[in-house]
């Protein structure tokens, strides 16, 4: 599925969406009946949410409070955009590669971390 995407859309965090407008426009251009079947020994990359709602980041950011370095990496690798009815946040674009496995990681302990407070807050 990530064969011929561009890197500049996996240096902004859109891999996943591009694959998902792909199976979307096959679907809606095929002229026969559809069904997509996805079979493998292994699940793949787990992938940080490119894209958080204001509400779910605040729920987060929250139950982050008493770790300020936490929060604060989460704060910096999230940019808010009011550009949407519900704002949201998205994932800044990456720079280097090697350092984004080594953030990414981080990242995703961290808002594993948020999560699960969260959820034993019953938030």
């Amino acid at each position: 599925m990530r064969w011929g995407i561009p890197s500049t859309a996996s240096n902004s965090h859109s891999t996943v969406d591009m694959c998902l407008q792909e199976l979307d426009s096959c679907c809606r251009l095929s002229m026969a009946t559809n069904c997509i079947v996805l079979l493998s020994h292994r699940y793949g990359s787990r992938l940080v949410p490119a894209c958080i709602s204001f509400r779910i980041f605040q729920l987060l950011e929250d139950c982050l409070s008493t770790n300020i370095e936490e929060k604060n990496f989460l704060i910096e690798m999230y940019q808010l955009d009011e550009n949407y009815l519900e704002h949201k946040y998205f994932l800044r674009p990456i720079d280097d590669n090697q350092q984004w496995t080594l953030l990414e990681n981080k990242l995703q302990l961290i808002l594993q971390k948020a999560a699960n407070i969260c959820y034993k807050q019953g938030k």
